[in-house]
């Protein structure tokens, strides 16, 4: 099990960054880390972070991000689920067990909650995130 702090760090490196849209797609980034990593690039997969489209965590859920992870082998630790400013969506994110979200509004217990679960709530993202 990888350890999770609980507080994001300032900056994600955004050229190790992947917005995941669909099950097709990240199975495709995967495995294009995958080959990369066996040219000899290593440590690829343990330094990316796979990001969900904005607003998924209320549009689609957290079961959803979750089951979406679990089906294509992408490591919960290092994926975040993007709920704005939705607090339900960010509660049910806590609720469901994701380890990371962002959740741009400013709710104390929620927040604290989050903390006590031991989940990352990041703040805010680059604003240059792209898809692969």
């Amino acid at each position: 099990m990888t350890k999770i702090p609980k507080q994001a760090p300032a900056e994600i490196p955004v050229g190790l960054m992947v917005v995941i849209t669909d099950v097709r797609q990240a199975r495709r980034v995967l495995a294009r880390l995958r080959a990369q990593e066996a040219a000899g690039e290593e440590g690829l997969l343990e330094q990316a972070w796979f990001i969900s489209t904005p607003q998924a965590g209320s549009r689609l859920g957290p079961m959803w991000w979750r089951a979406l992870l679990e089906e294509v082998g992408v490591p919960p630790a290092r994926a975040i689920l993007r709920c704005g400013v939705d607090t339900g969506a960010a509660l049910a994110a806590v609720r469901s067990g994701v380890l990371a979200i962002e959740y741009t509004h400013d709710h104390p217990a929620l927040l604290a909650l989050a903390e006590d679960s031991g989940m990352q709530v990041w703040r805010a993202l680059p604003a240059d995130i792209k898809t692969c």
